[in-house]
């Protein structure tokens, strides 16, 4: 999808990708900058399975929009990527275990209640790195955590590599993921 492609187009509410010839799914890698910006009325996006990166402002300002799984083959979210955007979370939010870059602010000014942030999944581990603390890399930090879930969730579900479970355990350890009090987590090893 081009850069501002759909840019403040009010009428579009739900968007899919259909296959574009008889030999296969959709090739979709890359939702680009600003792509659905400001499309107000959108509620539902459908992305297909070939969707690796959602990039910067990508869904700014879509404040209807209800997402309450960033998963599939996505491994890529920068920063801002659903700045001011989507109706509140109130429910679980689960972040597939395919990302691999999750930037500080991509869900900047996003009211996010969340109930359970479930991270990866007993066949899909995380793929959530400390990757060395590159600038917008706060995940390393636990800067998505802190900046992005301003409530507090009641729980926490991970699962990854026995590798990584010592910086997952470090971000719950440190209070880089806020947690409302008598909050419950879980780290697996898969």
């Amino acid at each position: 999808i081009a850069p501002s492609g759909f840019a403040n187009n009010t009428n579009i509410t739900h968007v899919f990708f259909e296959k574009n010839n008889a030999a296969g799914p959709p090739q979709l890698r890359k939702i680009n900058e600003y792509a659905f910006n400001s499309c107000t009325s959108l509620k539902k996006i459908y992305w297909p399975e070939t969707t690796e990166y959602l990039a910067q402002y990508c869904f700014a300002h879509c404040q209807n929009l209800e997402i309450t799984e960033v998963g599939g083959n996505i491994n890529y979210i920068e920063p801002y990527a659903f700045h001011n955007a989507l109706a509140s979370v109130t429910d679980d939010l689960y972040l597939g275990g395919n990302i691999r870059y999750l930037a500080s602010r991509a869900f900047n000014t996003v009211t996010m209640n969340v109930n359970t942030l479930i991270i990866g999944s007993k066949t899909e581990p995380s793929q959530l790195r400390n990757s060395g603390g590159r600038e917008y890399d706060y995940v390393s930090n636990g800067g998505f955590f802190r900046h992005n879930i301003e409530n507090g969730v009641s729980g926490v579900t991970i699962y990854c590599s026995a590798v990584d479970q010592s910086f997952f355990q470090r971000l719950v350890d440190e209070g880089y993921i806020t947690m409302r009090p008598g909050a419950t987590v879980n780290i697996f090893t898969v």
